[in-house]
């Protein structure tokens, strides 16, 4: 079981706390498949090695039985990502640099804990390892073409209950998340995601590790 970081926003980090969110479509690893996304096919996990997966090119719409196999950049089913989200550390140490904070002083939290109380914001990528908050365990991993998510899975990616009130169905509301984060051509040219399921647990990795004797 490894462990790796993920960068969450600060709205996907809330609905991870609300039990709102247990999937997520990422890019990386795919940009060769994603320059003509139509020549290919996924074909599933490879036996042998669960971080590979097959990609079969295809020829006027035909399977070519030509394989490419590809490694998950976010692990495989059973291991862990932690969340890195922006985050705030005592004032007294605006001044360094995130990696110089003495590790287990106290955090805040843009995402609804501290956030009034403590330094200036830090960016999400620089968050350490010991002041991620929560952990999430892979139970699936697949690829498939963005637009093909479903109604369902669009719920499971963070759908905020209040937009049941202003009738945008949960399909809609991914689509107008994706653009925001990765630009409207992103998600017309329908590029292959990884598609990642995972079961939260509210702690530390290293928490976690150590509870679960790994």
């Amino acid at each position: 079981m490894k462990a790796r970081p993920a960068l969450f926003s600060t709205p996907m980090v809330q609905a991870l706390l609300d039990d709102r969110k247990n999937n997520t479509r990422r890019l990386k690893g795919l940009d060769g498949f994603n320059k003509s996304p139509n020549l290919f096919r996924y074909d599933g996990t490879c036996t042998d090695n669960k971080n590979y997966h097959y990609m079969e090119s295809l020829s006027d719409g035909q399977p070519t039985e030509q394989y490419f196999d590809v490694k998950c950049p976010f692990g495989r089913v059973g291991d862990l990502l932690y969340v890195r989200e922006t985050c705030m550390f005592q004032k007294n140490f605006n001044d360094l640099k995130t990696s110089e904070i003495p590790k287990d002083t106290l955090v805040g939290y843009k995402a609804g804990y501290g956030a009034n109380v403590y330094g200036k914001a830090r960016p999400s990528i620089f968050m350490p390892r010991w002041a991620s908050r929560l952990t999430l365990k892979i139970t699936d991993i697949r690829v498939e073409r963005l637009q093909d998510i479903s109604e369902e899975d669009s719920v499971q990616e963070g759908y905020p209950p209040s937009m049941g009130m202003d009738c945008i169905h949960p399909r809609m509301w991914f689509e107008d998340l994706w653009q925001s984060i990765n630009g409207k051509e992103s998600w017309d040219t329908n590029p292959w995601v990884w598609v990642i399921e995972f079961k939260v647990h509210k702690m530390n990795v290293d928490e976690y590790l150590k509870q679960n004797e790994v």
